[in-house]
C-alpha cells in the first residue's frame, strides 16, 4: 500500500500499525499480564 490523495486532497501514507496493529510494547504488556495472573492463580490468591 502507498501513498494516496484523499477527498480533501491530503497525501495520506499508511502506517506501520495497518500491516501490524498490535505493538510491541502492547504484545510484552499482555505477556506480563499472562505471567501476573498464573502466578496470583498459583499462589492461591495471595497478593503481595
Amino acid at each position: 500500500m502507498g501513498c494516496h490523495d484523499d477527498v480533501s486532497g491530503v497525501v495520506r501514507c499508511p502506517g506501520p500499525w495497518l500491516h501490524n496493529p498490535v505493538s510491541a510494547r502492547d504484545k510484552d504488556n499482555q505477556r506480563l499480564l499472562t505471567l501476573i495472573r498464573d502466578s496470583y492463580s498459583l499462589s492461591g490468591g495471595v497478593y503481595g
